[in-house]
């Protein structure tokens, strides 16, 4: 849980949320306050609350687009292959309305190759709210591109 809650801060530090809700110095505009409940405290709660208890998710890179976690606690080891989930919480809403992806993705420790083994798009954050989309397996396997989200992944999950 803790990991969780530090995970939570260093996203909302990095994405510049004010310290409370009517902190107009961190260039936060609007009128009102939240009876003086901090912003971040209360970022923080509802983030929770969508996290289920059981999930450690683990930041492993952000992209123009989307900030990317596994759950470490799904990883799963048969030999040289790897499955693990993996949650994409996008910047901002796509085309098709999701705001988060949840995917099984499967990695080949030893060929540094990985593929999609299902993927779930939601209209909310933490795969939540409405399924949009679900995709099945793909059968095609992709090398892993240096200094990429793929290999970050990778190396947590090959090293486990």
């Amino acid at each position: 849980m803790k990991r969780t809650l530090d995970m939570i801060l260093n996203v909302t530090e990095r994405a510049g949320f004010p310290r409370s809700i009517g902190d107009r110095s961190h260039g936060d505009t609007r009128r009102g306050s939240a009876g003086g409940i901090p912003g971040l405290v209360l970022l923080v709660l509802l983030a929770l609350a969508a996290v289920p208890a059981s999930a450690e998710l683990v930041p492993v890179g952000e992209t123009l687009t989307a900030f990317n976690y596994i759950d470490a606690d799904t990883v799963d080891k048969k030999g040289d292959l790897r499955n693990v989930w993996v949650l994409i919480e996008y910047k901002e809403k796509t085309p098709s309305g999701a705001i988060s992806v949840r995917s099984l993705q499967a990695f080949d420790c030893a060929a540094a190759k990985y593929t999609m083994q299902s993927s779930y798009d939601y209209s909310e954050a933490r795969a939540s709210g409405r399924l949009l989309r679900a995709k099945g397996r793909t059968d095609r396997w992709t090398s892993i591109s240096p200094a990429s989200v793929a290999e970050n992944i990778g190396q947590l999950v090959c090293t486990k």
